[in-house]
């Protein structure tokens, strides 16, 4: 909970930005409920009924919808990356005014590269989950619960079955991101000391050549390297298992949602416009 609190606390300090970005967020969320409605509207009224007349006029208000949120999609976009700019340049200035004012001894214990890697490459990656997380969770959420009521609203028991996989899907990814923390952790820690090493290397190059020790830094500067692909890709063969299967849990669900819409269809239960805009 405190973690959220400093993310909404800095996501506000822009107030006037991150409420709008949140209204266009509430308003595609909205809109994205047309689309089905359209589709439900030419199967069970247009085809089913003969209503030819209709097709312009139902046409249009979709076309229309769709492109009402791109652009606001678009304006969102816009906005989210200038408040990103914004946090990501406060956010540095403030970090960089705390190095300076630690004790040189805090120097000492860690090395020139890790600091200039949190500087540099930490805290633009942190205002960008500031940003999109918060956003593009807000929006999910809302998306979820919106989506959920039109659901059970057309019908509660195709609504239950298609909810079947969520809870495996749910399993899988919370055993995995625990799982993968502390492997990004790694993954970061050692491009960190990659970059100490180019970092010192660099700035050490001529006491490397008066030394001629150019094969030893390099032979480091290897090791280091190779120790940066080999956390990245500790992690990528997890992500290579576990995002397919979620992926195959979804598409096993979306045809067993088809398969028992199908079947209330043939029972006359439920409209065939309802299984396909769920």
């Amino acid at each position: 909970m405190a973690i959220l609190v400093r993310i909404l606390r800095h996501t506000f300090r822009f107030p006037m930005q991150s409420l709008l970005s949140l209204l266009m967020a509430v308003v595609c969320t909205g809109l994205v409920l047309v689309l089905p409605g359209i589709t439900m509207q030419f199967i069970d009224v247009i085809i089913a009924k003969k209503r030819p007349d209709l097709i312009i006029p139902t046409a249009a208000i979709g076309v229309g919808a769709i492109l009402l949120r791109q652009l606001l999609f678009t304006l969102r976009t816009y906005f989210n990356n200038a408040l990103e700019l914004k946090l990501t340049h406060l956010i540095r200035v403030e970090l960089y005014d705390k190095l300076q004012r630690l004790p040189v001894k805090w120097f000492d214990s860690n090395s020139s590269g890790e600091i200039m890697s949190r500087v540099a490459n930490d805290v633009p990656t942190t205002n960008r989950v500031i940003i999109e997380g918060v956003d593009q969770a807000i929006a999910a959420i809302l998306q979820f619960l919106i989506v959920l009521g039109y659901m059970f609203w057309h019908s509660w028991q195709l609504t239950l079955v298609t909810l079947i996989p969520l809870p495996f899907i749910a399993v899988l990814t919370a055993w995995w991101s625990r799982r993968s923390e502390p492997m990004w952790r790694e993954s970061s820690e050692a491009t960190s000391a990659l970059n100490a090493i180019l970092h010192d290397n660099l700035s050490g190059i001529r006491q490397i050549k008066a030394y001629t020790v150019e094969p030893q830094a390099l032979e480091t500067f290897d090791k280091a390297s190779r120790k940066v692909g080999e956390k990245h890709m500790t992690v990528m063969r997890g992500q290579s298992l576990v995002w397919p299967g979620v992926s195959f849990i979804a598409e096993s669900g979306i045809i067993l949602m088809v398969a028992f819409g199908a079947w209330a269809a043939l029972q006359g239960q439920i409209q065939p416009g309802v299984v396909v805009s769920f």
